[in-house]
């Protein structure tokens, strides 16, 4: 199962709720992608009903993965750099343990696609595309927001170059 539950919390928010509240790298975007993600809410909702079906559909979540059915991280259009990062908090306000929400971005996408003996893991052999935290999600989810380098296709790349790329400043 892919949630897509940053996106829904995205989607869902009451118009009184600015998006910075639950996503503050949003302020650190561009103009133009900041504006579009910032319209983006669910109408004439209160900020209570929002957080009653956010907290509905975490319930849900939860309920899923303890009964086994794997939980694979999706964001579908969202915040690029960031909603997956967001996914992942999300998952664990939900109750998963840090460890289960971060292989459901990891190690649960490639088993489910079949994937599993090419990657999803840190092990001889796998492809290795990771990145490096300055700190410890294990005991801090949101610490995943703060990766200082990014390794794709063998190469090691330093994240604020990808972040000015991407039209993010810091």
């Amino acid at each position: 199962m892919d949630p897509t539950i940053s996106w829904n919390e995205l989607l869902g928010r009451s118009a009184q709720t600015p998006v910075s509240a639950f996503l503050p790298s949003i302020n650190h975007a561009a103009p133009p992608l900041r504006r579009l993600i910032e319209s983006a809410n669910g109408g004439n909702v209160t900020p209570a009903q929002a957080a009653e079906r956010l907290a509905r559909s975490l319930q849900i979540i939860k309920a899923l993965h303890d009964a086994g059915v794997p939980i694979v991280a999706g964001t579908d259009k969202g915040v690029p750099g960031v909603s997956v990062e967001r996914e992942i908090e999300l998952y664990v306000q939900a109750g998963l343990s840090p460890v289960d929400a971060i292989r459901a971005a990891t190690a649960v996408p490639a088993r489910v696609m079949g994937l599993a003996n090419d990657s999803g893991t840190i092990a001889p052999g796998l492809r290795a595309d990771l990145i490096v935290v300055d700190g410890n999600p294990l005991e801090r989810i949101s610490d995943l927001a703060h990766v200082t380098l990014v390794c794709a296709n063998g190469r090691l790349y330093d994240t604020a170059p990808l972040w000015s790329a991407g039209g993010f400043r810091p």
